[in-house]
């Protein structure tokens, strides 16, 4: 009896011990963002020329926890990388989000292409999810492709704007992701999509 008092005693002090600790989470609403599949294919094109390719190579959805704690709070990572056809297998993140340890949820994004690279945000909070996912829903007509759910998220890092391969806006369809983009030196580009088996 003794023995089954004390064993009771221990998990109650778990229970009590882990309800302590935090536990952050993606939602459904935030895991929306990505529309992506692994096999789909990103084609960049600009002036009717197409420039560089992505392969999604791997989607993962993982909880990360204190490494020097046992029991303690965690949070979670949901991560698209993507793959050049010219890079012999590596991978390079895409597309993240992500609950930090303090429970704020962020968007990043990443990538760089032949003419283009995204450079990102400067300030704290730019990256935020709620701020991203509430940007206004804009009209976004370029050559045959014509979206009304696109979002337009501006880079502020501005130390590499002197650099020709600046991206400054992304434009983003909440159906569809990257559809385009504008350079700062008024280069516009087209990103097609196409899924894996399928021509678009």
């Amino acid at each position: 009896m003794i023995k089954l008092y004390k064993i009771c005693f221990v998990v109650i002090g778990i229970v009590i011990f882990s309800g302590c600790y935090k536990r952050y989470r993606l939602d459904n609403a935030d895991i929306a963002f990505n529309p992506y599949k692994i096999g789909d294919t990103l084609l960049f094109k600009y002036n009717e020329n197409y420039k560089d390719t992505l392969i999604v190579a791997s989607i993962n959805r993982r909880v990360l926890k204190d490494k020097y704690t046992v029991i303690g709070d965690s949070w979670e990572v949901f991560s698209v990388s993507t793959q050049r056809t010219d890079n012999y297998g590596a991978w390079h993140h895409f597309l993240s989000l992500r609950v930090e340890p303090n429970g704020t949820k962020t968007i990043w994004m990443s990538f760089h292409i032949n003419g283009a690279t995204w450079y990102g945000f400067k300030n704290a909070n730019e990256d935020s999810a709620a701020r991203i996912l509430g940007l206004p829903k804009q009209n976004f007509v370029r050559g045959d492709v014509s979206l009304y759910d696109v979002v337009e998220i501006v880079a502020t890092k501005i130390e590499y704007r002197d650099r020709d391969d600046y991206i400054d806006k992304l434009n983003w369809s909440k159906s569809k992701g990257l559809v385009g983009f504008d350079k700062l030196n008024g280069e516009k580009w087209l990103v097609e999509k196409r899924s894996k088996n399928k021509s678009n």
